[in-house]
């Protein structure tokens, strides 16, 4: 079975779930809906985390991932 992760870098959280389940696109808007209610400084800080909090709605799994740890390498 696969599975899809999403690291939430504000807490080093990581929210897996598996990619057959109904629920895992789920999961991955859950975690960038959370992602968007960072704080203001947060956005100062890092600008890429804009990106992916605009596009969250039009993001598939494979992108969310993508987004997420590319902001985790920067």
């Amino acid at each position: 079975m696969w599975f899809v992760a999403v690291v939430m870098l504000d807490h080093g959280a990581v929210h897996a779930a598996p990619l057959d389940a109904p629920r895992a696109e789920d999961a991955i808007h859950a975690g960038v809906r959370r992602m968007a209610t960072w704080p203001a400084e947060s956005e100062q800080r890092d600008s890429r985390a804009l990106t992916c909090r605009g596009d969250y709605e039009m993001m598939t799994a494979q992108s969310a991932v993508e987004c997420f740890a590319a902001e985790e390498v920067a």
